[in-house]
């Protein structure tokens, strides 16, 4: 093996040749021209690029995109924007891009450079079959290109966050549903039909990376949270889906300590004696004795997947993400059922307070009228819940009572707008905390921290730069985030899981200092230690517990770090 292009460490976006070439989180490549190939062609995720790498001497270009310009704006070669390309394939003439946070497809006519968006709506991330613009994704990631299928020359997408395959016709723009079911999940077997309303009948786990062949009749998906292939049949009025290799039930374990497993970790929160994991994949709320280690299933039952009200075990939740508490109650953001749940402590009796699983939206309005779509965190300033509403880009008051209103943000506008309520805007808001007076909000799409006084609503930038990603410690805008995710306050400090940089920084809110607090920019491990000596992959929730922080590491790592506060 030889290095072509790049250098190992060297996070940046650098033209160049070879080894003096540099890129930042390189995800998907494509080749094009016969026999090895003439040129590469590569999505440069964390830099918002696609490169052109000429195989013979390495010499690596910016072929399309504006580095660290994150948007999506069509136009010519690096006039045009991406929003965290993806996934990339070819026909030779044309390349393809998934662009993830678009969350849309883009196409790029290779001779001129030229960027269009022929499916999805920038911004708005849903499930909706459709043609063009029409059709809807939620973070698309893989692609592959089908030359000769039934209805002419198409794409097969891995709509990762939708847990579906979806199908593109090239010629007519028109986007199918082909097989899951919409939720995380581990199941084979036939679908009732094609189209959005058909499927169901499979699921997938967080789906990447697909091939398919040339006719369009199998295709084959990397099914990363089941750790295991899958093999999907097109019949002629549905599809079938079956394992061809792998699926481990691995994080499905009760235990105590480094024993225990978990399965994508979320949020966390704790009461000073207790830890509670929103443990998402496996769709349960667990609690850890922080003195012992010892765990248990407070609410859900592990690896059910469902949205149903009961009393421990009998509960049901659709992928838990948010946590917060008061002195009684938990209370959760249950992303894919677009609920907000409550448990007691005391009894683990399980309520949906506000949202119906049966239907996501933006709708304002007291219980199971209002709707959600994708609630990702959830605080509390002890009176009314807060909630990151991530795929509506907004900031949702929810009362104890369960009654539902927009703070700040507008429902489908997706952006960076500092303003008072609904005039602010918010591009894929993830992480909440509360100091009593203001909420805190990692603007996870415009890598920035967001303050929301909750007074009056007036929403600010407090550190990071719209759309730059990268991590750069300093005072307010001179401080830069690389896809900051959950968040927790003292009251003095916040705390930033900053995931793709897999660091955890801290911001003094007294000055908006940024520091680094542990972990080294842009290197994926779990090693322990002290600081830069640590490492982390995927960290995701955040809690204070005494003077402890824990972090739960998402995806492969599944585990609580526990880091000592000076």
């Amino acid at each position: 093996m030889t290095t072509i292009a790049g250098s190992a460490y060297a996070f940046a976006e650098a033209d160049g040749t070879g080894t003096s070439a540099k890129f930042d989180g390189p995800t998907g490549i494509t080749v094009t021209g016969t026999g090895v190939g003439t040129n590469l062609y590569v999505t440069d995720q964390w830099a918002g690029t696609i490169r052109q790498v000429v195989i013979s001497s390495g010499v690596v270009t910016t072929f399309a995109g504006a580095a660290y310009a994150f948007s999506e704006a069509d136009g010519s070669g690096t006039g045009a924007k991406f929003n965290n390309p993806f996934g990339i394939t070819t026909d030779g003439t044309n390349l393809y891009v998934a662009d993830y946070s678009g969350p849309t497809i883009r196409q790029i006519v290779i001779n001129s450079g030229v960027v269009t968006t022929i499916a999805g709506t920038a911004g708005t991330y849903n499930l909706a079959d459709g043609t063009g613009a029409r059709a809807t994704f939620s973070n698309p990631a893989g692609l592959s290109y089908i030359p000769s299928s039934s209805s002419g020359p198409a794409l097969g997408i891995v709509d990762t966050g939708n847990n579906m395959l979806r199908f593109l016709v090239l010629s007519s723009g028109v986007v199918t549903t082909t097989a899951g079911g919409g939720r995380n999940g581990y199941k084979d077997g036939t679908e009732s039909g094609y189209g959005q309303n058909s499927v169901g009948n499979t699921n997938f786990n967080n789906p990447w990376f697909s091939v398919s062949k040339s006719d369009g009749s199998e295709a084959f998906v990397a099914d990363f949270d089941n750790n295991a292939i899958r093999q999907v049949s097109f019949g002629t009025t549905a599809a079938t889906v079956s394992t061809l290799a792998g699926f481990s039930t691995v994080g499905t374990s009760l235990a105590t300590g480094t024993a225990a497993s978990f399965d994508n970790p979320q949020n966390t929160v704790s009461d000073g004696t207790n830890l509670y994991v929103a443990d998402q994949f496996n769709g349960v709320i667990r609690k850890i004795v922080l003195a012992t280690g010892v765990e248990t299933v407070l609410a859900g039952s592990l690896g059910q997947i469902g949205e149903v009200d009961g009393t421990g075990s009998s509960a049901r939740f659709g992928a838990p993400s948010g946590l917060t508490m008061d002195s009684t109650s938990l209370y959760v953001a249950d992303n894919w059922g677009n609920t907000i749940r409550k448990i007691v402590i005391a009894t683990g009796q399980v309520t949906t307070l506000a949202g119906s699983s049966s239907s996501s939206g933006s709708l304002d309005g007291a219980g199971t009228n209002a709707r959600f779509n994708g609630p990702n965190a959830i605080a509390t300033d002890g009176t009314n819940l807060y909630v990151t509403d991530q795929n509506n880009d907004t900031i949702r008051q929810v009362t104890k009572t369960g009654v539902v209103t927009t703070l700040a943000g507008s429902a489908g506008n997706y952006g960076e707008v500092n303003a008072t309520g609904t005039s602010a805007r918010f591009g894929n808001p993830t992480g909440i905390a509360c100091d009593g007076t203001n909420l805190y909000v990692a603007d996870n799409g415009q890598q920035t921290i967001r303050k929301v006084v909750i007074s009056t609503s007036v929403v600010t930038t407090i550190a990071g730069v719209s759309g730059t990603g990268n991590e750069v410690d300093g005072v307010g805008t001179s401080a830069l985030f690389w896809g900051p995710w959950g968040l927790a306050t003292d009251g003095t400090n916040l705390y930033i899981s900053d995931q793709g940089g897999q660091t955890i920084r801290k911001l003094v809110l007294a000055t908006d200092a940024v520091s680094t607090l542990a972990g080294v920019r842009g290197i994926v491990g779990v090693g322990d230690g002290v600081g830069t000596a640590a490492y982390f992959d995927v960290p995701a929730g955040l809690a204070i517990a005494g003077s402890a922080l824990y972090v739960s590491q998402a995806l492969s790592s599944n585990n609580i770090r526990k880091i000592v506060l000076q």
